[in-house]
């Protein structure tokens, strides 16, 4: 399939196949954005959906396309509960496939995979696959077996072996956990709610190791990549390439490097797809997957990490042309394949929400006074809020909203209008931390 050409957003978002001629899909994570996609985007093929979140305001609920909404537990808090409930409501409802859209679902129902797939099929890679692709420790090695660059990484059961295995590395490291929480968790008997923090100097990274000595064994230390962020994501057929897609991921929170906030469609590298290709086709890999790179200042690119769900910048692909759930669907259910045009070049999708906290962060950051490394360097105030203001323009589309389902718009409206609250308390605190401060200065030495 040809990516090099820019087309208009194809047919393929209007339904090519009636509704009755395929059974209900069962959709978890409807609470968030890729659960909000696959939703809309089985939906739009004419698929019936049954949407299972939680949370007070899943966005897939409040979608046109949800024929049946049903509360399950949280899938990281209560991961058997979770479960539990979603084959109860396949069941209930007789859904032909389960389609996980958030990592902690793909987990949770992975882990009971016998249960899961008596009630009807786990829209997923084999579990072999998938649990190499959750794990670090696991999926860099043979990433770098396959003639890809990957980052200088280290792991250890201490922190003592940590700092031991990074005696020569190149500062600043990235210290992050191997996988998702909940994986880490079961793994470690550990909870583990660390986010990526960098360390620029071996008195940091010993510091901050120091703090999690009690769960050294469910993290990993690597160096930092500097560069852009670039998604491949697609559809396998038992490692046999159907259909991928890439985009810049032009902006992220933190603004240092993070989630995804803005996201480009590109065309599609040769040699990203031919090691996405080569990775996906040694673990025989099915269904959705999206492999994440760094594009170094000079061009060459890093391989980070796979994700064997529907990614949280998905909204790009299916605004570009490509609708991945529909096309999950049919090679799981066996029916035809639907075909779609080249996928259009420079579609630019925005998570508000996420610019919002990265806005904050950024704030927050500048006043408390950032370090001074590669990774930790903030880029100017000035550029930061032009670039903010600027992507309000015509022509970048927002995750969540979209003409031929605004229903979700007031849920939305209401997350943004929360998130914006709690960033101006946030930032309220970080301006006035130094007053308080001085004001107890003053205190103490009266």
């Amino acid at each position: 399939m040809s990516t090099d050409a820019v087309s208009p957003v194809p047919s393929s978002l209007r339904p090519d196949t009636p509704a009755a001629a395929w059974p209900p899909v069962l959709v978890t994570g409807a609470e968030s954005r890729p659960g909000l996609l696959v939703v809309r985007g089985l939906g739009r093929a004419g698929i019936p959906v049954l949407a299972a979140g939680s949370g007070p305001r899943p966005l897939g609920f409040a979608s046109r396309y949800a024929r049946v909404r049903q509360a399950v537990p949280s899938a990281a808090a209560d991961p058997d509960g979770f479960v539990d409930a979603v084959v109860d409501l396949a069941r209930r409802e007789g859904a032909g496939l389960i389609m996980p859209a958030t990592e902690s679902s793909l987990v949770a129902l992975d882990a009971r995979r016998d249960d899961v797939d008596a009630a009807a099929p786990l829209a997923a890679a084999p579990s072999p696959a998938v649990r190499t692709s959750l794990d670090k420790r696991a999926m860099l090695p043979l990433a770098a077996e396959l003639g890809l660059d990957v980052p200088r990484t280290a792991r250890g059961a201490s922190a003592a072996e940590l700092l031991e295995r990074t005696a020569d590395f190149v500062f600043p490291l990235a210290i992050k956990p191997f996988g998702p929480g909940v994986l880490v968790e079961a793994q470690t008997g550990r909870s583990m709610d660390l986010k990526v923090t960098f360390a620029d100097d071996r008195a940091a990274l010993a510091r901050i190791l120091g703090e999690w000595e009690d769960r050294a064994a469910g993290l990993i230390v690597q160096e930092y990549v500097q560069g852009l962020g670039v998604g491949v994501e697609g559809v396998y057929d038992r490692g046999r390439r159907v259909a991928l897609l890439a985009y810049d991921r032009v902006r992220e929170n933190p603004v240092t490097g993070g989630v995804a906030t803005i996201r480009r469609s590109i065309a599609l590298p040769a040699d990203l797809a031919a090691g996405t290709d080569r990775l996906l086709a040694r673990l025989g890999w099915h269904g959705v997957g999206m492999t994440e790179w760094k594009r170094r200042p000079d061009g060459s690119y890093v391989f980070m990490e796979l994700n064997g769900r529907f990614s949280a910048g998905g909204a790009v692909t299916m605004d570009s042309g490509f609708n991945f759930p529909h096309l999950v669907a049919a090679l799981f259910l066996g029916r035809p394949l639907p075909s779609f045009p080249p996928y259009a070049l420079g579609v630019t999708e925005r998570w508000l929400i996420g610019d919002l906290q990265a806005l904050e962060r950024y704030a927050v950051a500048r006043l408390e006074g950032p370090g001074s490394s590669v990774a930790t360097r903030l880029p100017p105030a000035r550029r930061v809020l032009t670039d903010f203001v600027r992507d309000f323009r015509p022509g970048v589309g927002l995750d969540e909203v979209k003409g031929d389902d605004l229903r979700p718009l007031v849920p939305w409206l209401l997350d943004v209008a929360s998130q914006a609250g709690r960033s101006a308390v946030r930032l309220a605190k970080a301006l006035l931390r130094p007053w308080v401060r001085r004001g107890r200065s003053l205190l103490q030495r009266k």
